[in-house]
């Protein structure tokens, strides 16, 4: 669509969904049920979904691209990378019952992760300028560049609810809190 979309109402359901265009794509009704995304746009990108959700698989583009705009992925179940999640220079915030990269790279220059579960992002190529996580449950993160632990949007460091945290970055600076409770770091 040359205008982007915005979801006012109803529900997308199918086993996969591909979005391509220029403009602002809104699709956050609680109800979307997909089992596969991938979107080749240039705007600002927020998707929601009401279980687990897999980035790739669809088969016309290759994972997600946001033309260096903001990406915003919602899912009620675990999300999972199978292809590249690019949001280059923005911020990515990923909400979900925890995350799974089992292909692809992940990019942005910022990197919001909350919700509960296991967050495993650990593929080569990983480069989020800065991290900010609020999550329940154990967090593995490697980043291939530099990488600051600080504020994205609303989130404050970084929390795991007692689970463990490991970073790995080429170089780590510490801005905010890095609290894994009773857990090892």
């Amino acid at each position: 669509n040359a205008a982007g979309v915005s979801q006012i109402g109803g529900s997308i359901t199918g086993s996969g969904l591909l979005l391509t265009g220029t403009g602002s794509f809104s699709l956050t009704q609680a109800g979307n049920s997909v089992s596969n995304i991938e979107a080749d746009v240039t705007g600002a990108l927020s998707y929601t979904n009401a279980g687990a959700l897999t980035v790739g698989g669809v088969g016309a583009v290759s994972g997600i691209g946001t033309g260096g705009n903001n990406l915003t992925l919602t899912a009620g179940g675990l999300l999972t990378l199978a292809e590249n999640l690019t949001a280059a220079g923005a911020t990515a915030t990923l909400t979900s019952s925890g995350v799974s990269q089992t292909g692809g790279a992940l990019t942005a220059g910022s990197l919001s992760l909350t919700g509960s579960g296991s967050y495993s992002l650990t593929r080569s190529g990983n480069d989020a300028g800065t991290l900010a996580a609020s999550v329940t449950g154990d967090l593995t993160y490697a980043d291939s560049n530099a990488l600051t632990v600080g504020t994205v949007g609303g989130v404050f460091g970084i929390t795991t609810g007692n689970n463990p945290l490991s970073l790995t970055a080429a170089d780590l600076t510490i801005l905010q809190a890095v609290n894994a409770g009773s857990a090892a770091v």
